[in-house]
């Protein structure tokens, strides 16, 4: 194993990413800009969201791609195609942002994806499903993902009731007013015919050992944990790292509690007809069948209100997400272009393809371990620097 403290160049010359193009620009609080979206999101019953058609979903995902790569005239051209404005947006505290919002004029309300390029915590995915119906939990969401330094936030484009359509995937609600309902297909944590699906999926694959955490809420309880914590099945992981967060719960917290669905599988709100969750969990039909493995990197955060009413609620789990993924490890993926980074040490034995143009970056430390392999005419810069707060 090789430790290195110091910046190492691995290669004769630097190619720098241009993230430069020419999509709009906005600068101000990303909070604020995503509160407003939240704010001024379509309600329950109103069946605004445009059901994207396959083809639609194909040119999304190349978009999204190309983004992911850097290419952001190609992007967005792209996402004005699809009704779509890609904004690059300065945040003040010195981020660069890029944000994929659906157009006020004939919008289709696909849902708003926010994309950090320079993250400290390249692994970590954060979504919000159900920002109006679980209520504040978009607002946590975009907090979180600020906080730790994630990727990339996904918020859905409406209420999770907007359409009065129902999802042709298994199970049932009684969120939208009559117990026993099939979900609606306005749902994004419920089907997989929309471009959230399409985008967790894309994303999931890209990103090097990714965790996806994804916010839910449920009303004050006492008879339940204030938090009930999910892979979204009953099946126990290899690497229990859901477990250690709950953990880093009550270490922020010692007033909080809290279970696990494969530790106590008679809990509610276990999530298991999640298709992002079963996706994640290597299901081959996220739409209409159950997980029989668990991949542990999917994380179903159910909360009483009590913890989602305010920022105090929000900065505790924040500190309690960025405290067990502090570290990152990239093992056994093929790296492309990109930027790979950890708040704290990022230990890497995956292979760089002779076609990438890549940056690894920790805060503190770097382990290159056997294995690790630069194929000719790659371009990689590895730095120890500071990162984040």
């Amino acid at each position: 194993m090789i430790k290195e403290h110091i910046i190492i160049l691995l290669a004769l010359f630097i190619t720098i990413i241009n993230l430069s193009g020419q999509s709009s620009f906005e600068s101000g609080e990303i909070f604020t800009k995503i509160e407003g979206i939240i704010d001024n999101m379509p309600g329950s019953g109103d069946d605004d969201l445009i059901d994207p058609t396959a083809a639609e979903i194909t040119d999304w995902e190349s978009m999204l791609e190309d983004l992911w790569q850097g290419d952001i005239p190609t992007a967005t051209t792209e996402a004005g195609l699809l009704n779509y404005e890609l904004i690059e947006f300065a945040d003040n505290d010195g981020e660069i942002y890029y944000v994929l919002q659906s157009m006020e004029i004939n919008g289709n309300y696909w849902g708003t994806y926010v994309f950090n390029p320079n993250s400290c915590q390249t692994n970590l995915i954060i979504q919000a499903p159900h920002p109006k119906r679980d209520s504040n939990t978009g607002d946590e969401g975009i907090h979180v993902f600020e906080t730790v330094g994630a990727s990339i936030f996904m918020l859905a484009g409406t209420h999770r009731c907007n359409s009065p359509a129902f999802s042709t995937c298994s199970g049932t609600t009684g969120a939208c007013g009559t117990s026993g309902q099939k979900f609606r297909s306005s749902d994004m944590a419920h089907t997989t015919s929309s471009i959230f699906q399409a985008s967790h999926e894309l994303i999931y694959d890209i990103i090097p050992d990714a965790y996806v955490i994804q916010l839910h809420g449920f009303k004050n309880d006492s008879s339940v944990p204030l938090f009930i914590l999910s892979n979204t099945t009953t099946i126990s992981p290899s690497v229990d790292k859901l477990s250690e967060l709950g953990v880093e719960l009550v270490s922020v917290d010692p007033t909080w509690t809290y279970d696990i669905a494969h530790l106590d599988s008679s809990l509610p709100l276990k999530g298991t007809t999640n298709t992002q969750g079963r996706y994640t969990n290597n299901v081959a039909d996220p739409c209409l069948s159950y997980a029989n493995f668990n991949a542990g990197r999917f994380f179903h955060i159910e909360q009483q209100f009590t913890i989602r009413s305010s920022m105090v609620g929000w900065d505790k789990v924040a500190t309690a997400i960025d405290n067990l993924f502090n570290d990152m490890e990239v093992d056994n993926f093929v790296l492309d272009d990109g930027h790979y980074s950890a708040q704290n040490m990022l230990e890497c034995d995956a292979q760089i393809t002779n076609s990438a143009n890549l940056t690894i970056k920790a805060g503190k430390s770097i382990e290159l371990n056997p294995g690790f392999e630069i194929s000719p005419g790659a371009v990689v810069l590895v730095e120890i620097e500071a990162c984040g707060n």
